[in-house]
């Protein structure tokens, strides 16, 4: 219960553009067990005005879920309408590099 309650206030709390990082070599990246999913999208306050996610794979290994696929769409779907949502598919490398060099050009929208 803790947990939970501490992640709702985190929800509770954010406010203008959301960033989140969402694991593109797994079966749901958006499950429907998930904290992300059940609790904090719910409960995303009315300052929040949009939701930008980064789907990141390894390369090497099968995606199995990128920004066009149905687990985002369904999340896409479970924001408020005035939410903007945007999405970026990249491989774990290439952001990792972003992380440490965010003038690189493959980087312009990942910092």
């Amino acid at each position: 219960m803790v947990r939970c309650c501490f992640v709702l206030k985190f929800a509770e709390n954010t406010s203008g553009k959301v960033h989140v990082l969402l694991n593109g070599s797994v079966s749901d990246t958006y499950s429907e067990i998930s904290v992300f999913r059940s609790v904090e999208v719910p409960n995303l306050p009315s300052e929040v005005r949009a939701l930008h996610a980064w789907v990141i794979y390894d390369r090497g290994v099968p995606v199995r879920n990128l920004c066009s696929g149905a687990s985002i769409k369904q999340l896409e779907l479970d924001l408020r309408p005035d939410i903007v949502f945007t999405c970026e598919d990249m491989d774990r490398e290439t952001f990792l590099q972003c992380v440490e060099n965010p003038e690189g050009s493959q980087c312009k929208s990942v910092v």
